[in-house]
């Protein structure tokens, strides 16, 4: 009897075991449940993150195109100002031939004027002489002396107005060297801009390759982040067949063990009703005591489907954690999406103030052009007016300087368009650059007048000229 009720105790605490076990079970299939809707919203959110990131994809490819348009209509852009500037330099070259046509012809006519100079000082001694003869002559003879004096007279006057054609041309010739030293200027500051949109461009290319290098990075990023997510569904298939399975043994077992609880139950109430027949009958004890230890059986196999379900719990959090990097990886992604946009549109802005300063160049460039046509206008009239007059001329010392000073003015002017054609000729082409000319220094002087003999005659002295200092780039 003491056996029986030690046995009916231990049965006791066994049916209290299963039973706590059951709840465990319930609990585990609810906790299960719930994991699974997690997994399940955390996959939808995933899959949203994936269309979401595929359109800005797509979105960010159709700004690289955009921008590559962009950049190709620049380089067009920058070919024409290159072009335009080769078309702007030949107009330069061809104004400096011009110029240097004009001073030749004005040097020319210099020099007839100092032939003509010298000739007037010869008939000026004549008449000085033929003056000194007629004071000792007869009175009959006077008036040729007062026919000299009238012809004395109008060559003063010629002399006043051929002093004012000097002055004239001498303040033609300092505007001509303010054209020229504006122009050089303007060709300069050209070269400067020139270089600086370069810069911009270099700058925005730049841009555009770094830009492809992140678009390439997110590409890869996505591919890791499919193949991630194709893994985690593998991995959630598995886990669900395996729940499964094991849904299914711990059913079987739980049928097993309730027709065991039935069969138990009969066979308390046999015991109770029936102690003697127990006594009577050790086999049923027997047979109570191997379903004791069937029972014990299966509840080894429940503890260790417990510590199975408990080792795939800690796999799930596991891929929980995996997929909260997934979504800081994503976050980030968009960070530097964003980032892009930005990039993109500071050089749309860049693009903008590149046309605008493009416009107010040739703008420039079309005024200058109005300004030389204007000058070389006023130099043509100039010298057809020069033609048409011939002044007969006898000068005076003053008028002798201000010849020397035109001869001087001219001589410098011809040598700074030399240096200046020059310049153009050797001019970078490739790169847009204008080299800076060679300074001429004091000891180096230009070569003397080709009259020197007749000036020597006039004035008793050598004339030489000033050395010249190119100060432009």
């Amino acid at each position: 009897n003491k056996e029986i009720e030690t046995k009916n105790q231990q049965l006791e605490t066994a049916n209290k075991k299963a039973e706590d076990k059951e709840r465990e079970k319930q609990q585990l299939k609810e906790r299960g449940e719930k994991e699974l809707k997690g997994y399940e919203e955390a996959r939808k959110q995933l899959k949203e993150q994936l269309e979401s990131t595929k359109k800005e994809k797509v979105v960010l490819t159709i700004k690289v195109k955009e921008l590559a348009e962009e950049l190709d209509s620049i380089k067009t852009k920058l070919r024409i100002v290159e072009e335009q500037k080769k078309l702007q330099k030949e107009d330069i070259s061809q104004q400096v031939n011009q110029k240097e046509q004009l001073i030749t012809n004005l040097q020319h006519e210099v020099e007839l004027l100092q032939t003509e100079v010298n000739n007037y000082q010869e008939k000026a001694i004549e008449v000085a002489q033929r003056l000194k003869k007629n004071r000792t002559l007869v009175s009959p003879e006077k008036v040729s002396l007062e026919e000299l004096q009238k012809e004395r007279k109008t060559h003063l006057i010629l002399i006043g107005a051929s002093q004012v054609e000097i002055q004239n041309k001498t303040n033609r010739l300092n505007s001509l060297k303010t054209d020229i030293e504006n122009l050089k200027q303007e060709a300069a500051n050209l070269g400067k801009l020139l270089r600086a949109k370069r810069a911009e461009i270099f700058d925005l290319v730049k841009k555009l390759n770094k830009s492809h290098s992140l678009m390439t990075e997110l590409e890869r990023q996505l591919a890791e982040t499919r193949e991630k997510l194709e893994q985690l569904e593998q991995d959630k298939a598995q886990l669900k067949e395996e729940k499964r399975n094991l849904l299914t043994r711990i059913e079987t077992k739980e049928n097993e063990i309730s027709e065991k609880d039935k069969e138990l139950v009969r066979l308390r109430n046999f015991k109770n009703h029936n102690e003697e027949r127990i006594k009577k009958f050790p086999e049923l004890e027997i047979e109570r005591l191997k379903l004791i230890s069937v029972k014990e059986n299966l509840q080894t196999q429940l503890n260790e489907k417990d510590g199975t379900i408990r080792e795939r719990d800690f796999e799930l959090s596991k891929k929980v954690g995996t997929i909260q990097e997934l979504n800081n990886e994503n976050e980030s992604q968009r960070n530097k999406i964003s980032q892009l946009e930005d990039q993109n549109k500071q050089a749309e802005n860049n693009i903008r103030t590149l046309t605008s300063e493009k416009t107010t160049l040739q703008t420039e460039k079309q005024t200058l052009q109005d300004q030389l046509r204007d000058k070389d206008d006023e130099l043509n009239q100039a010298i057809r007016q020069k033609r048409l007059g011939i002044f007969y001329r006898i000068f005076g010392r003053k008028e002798r300087n201000q010849i020397k000073e035109l001869r001087t003015q001219l001589q410098e002017t011809r040598t700074e368009l030399l240096l200046a054609k020059d310049q153009i000729r050797n001019s970078g082409e490739k790169t847009g650059e204008i080299k800076p000319l060679p300074v001429i220094s004091n000891q180096t002087k230009p070569e003397k007048y080709p009259n020197k003999e007749k000036v020597k005659e006039i004035e008793g002295r050598e004339i030489e000229g000033e050395s010249i200092i190119a100060d432009f780039s």
